[in-house]
């Protein structure tokens, strides 16, 4: 008996290590320290496993994985090149910057007559499955440097500060310590689906993943199929849109006290239980109401469940920027008509994000840069 126990043991020590080195290979190095105090817990979320169903090709899609922890968030390792894939499989390279954040170095230094803009968010902003050309912020900057008059401003600069997983909570401790530095003029926040996970004390089953990668797998596995009842939305929706507006203020009230024009952004996002020409069909607020009757009769996926806190956060952070005069901008609105282009529950394809920054254009010449634009 004894034998046995000890093959079995082997047996599972053998599919772990292989796990870790095959795991090393799709996201990166730092994996092989899963489940230790030197490995952030940013890897292997449900949000990347959920990515990459999609995926055709292994060992694309690395950029998943931030372990430069901060006081109160994470970002990535500086002068990093990682790997991402588009929702065809095409893979390529993201470019991490000294500073830790997607794209070209930022500088300290503003130069003369530069208008400055930072987008602070987590993985859309940051843009999962788009190339370093291909994410908001980096259109925003083209487009608004197309508008703006000649001799007016010098030139407009766009920083992409989106960091994939982090929360509101993060996302504020990263503006204070980060984005604040550079001298923003604006400061764009688009997010609300990573606040939605509801905080329940673990499980052993999910103690145990936190150690084991087998263990991780097969939790996600369990965790994406269990149902859900109305009671632990009612339980909990008001709970994560205090969270989110608390935070969403504080991001407000330290623009004002630094004189920075602050925006933030409603979040598209689906259920994924519509498929992509049915998503033509619904309208943001149309699924959520076809998931609100669906809760009152029947369980609901987790999937269903966090898309019915987010519009809850949403609704409650849209009464706040309105109480506490911060300015709005409706994105889900604006993306309503090509939901269909949504790639995952919140990311978006280029298309998207070229519409979503035109938009965005448009409502920074009316406001901040009238006299500059065009």
């Amino acid at each position: 008996m004894k034998s046995f126990i000890l093959k079995v043991i082997a047996f599972f020590a053998l599919v772990e290590i292989t796990l870790r080195l095959i795991y090393s290979l799709i996201i990166g190095p730092d994996v092989l320290l899963f489940g230790t105090r030197f490995y952030s817990s940013a890897a292997l979320s449900s949000e990347e496993v959920d990515f990459q169903e999609n995926k055709a090709d292994e060992g694309t899609h690395n950029v998943a994985n931030h372990v430069n922890i901060q006081n109160g968030y994470s970002k990535y390792l500086p002068n990093q090149s990682r790997r991402d894939h588009d929702k065809q499989g095409n893979v390529f390279d993201v470019k991490i910057n000294t500073q830790g954040f997607r794209g070209t170095d930022f500088s300290l230094v503003k130069g003369d007559n530069v208008y400055r803009i930072i987008a602070i968010g987590a993985s859309p902003t940051f843009g999962y499955g788009d190339r370093d050309n291909e994410t908001y912020p980096y259109y925003l900057e083209a487009v608004l440097n197309e508008k703006i008059v000649p001799d007016s401003i010098a030139k407009v600069e766009v920083y992409n500060m989106g960091i994939p997983h982090l929360s509101s909570a993060n996302i504020l401790a990263l503006m204070e310590k980060e984005a604040l530095k550079y001298q923003p003029d604006v400061i764009l926040f688009y997010g609300g689906m990573t606040d939605t996970p509801i905080p329940n004390k673990p499980s052993n089953f999910e103690l145990v993943s936190r150690r084991l990668i087998l263990a991780k797998l097969f939790y996600l596995k369990w965790e994406d199929d269990q149902l859900h009842e109305r009671r632990e939305f009612l339980e909990n929706y008001a709970e994560r849109s205090t969270f989110f507006t608390s935070n969403l203020i504080r991001m407000n009230e330290v623009a004002q006290t630094n004189n920075i024009a602050f925006y933030y952004i409603t979040q598209q996002s689906q259920s994924k239980s519509l498929t992509n020409s049915q998503l033509k069909e619904y309208t943001y607020k149309a699924e959520r109401d076809l998931i609100r009757k669906r809760i009152r009769n029947q369980k609901v996926t987790s999937n269903e469940l966090h898309f019915l806190i987010h519009s809850e956060i949403i609704n409650a952070a849209v009464k706040v920027t309105d109480s506490a005069k911060i300015n709005l901008i409706d994105g889900i609105q604006i993306l309503d008509s090509m939901r269909n282009e949504l790639t995952s529950w919140v990311h978006l394809t280029p298309k998207a994000n070229h519409h979503l920054a035109n938009e965005i254009a448009n409502i920074l010449c009316r406001n901040e840069l009238s006299a500059s634009c065009k």
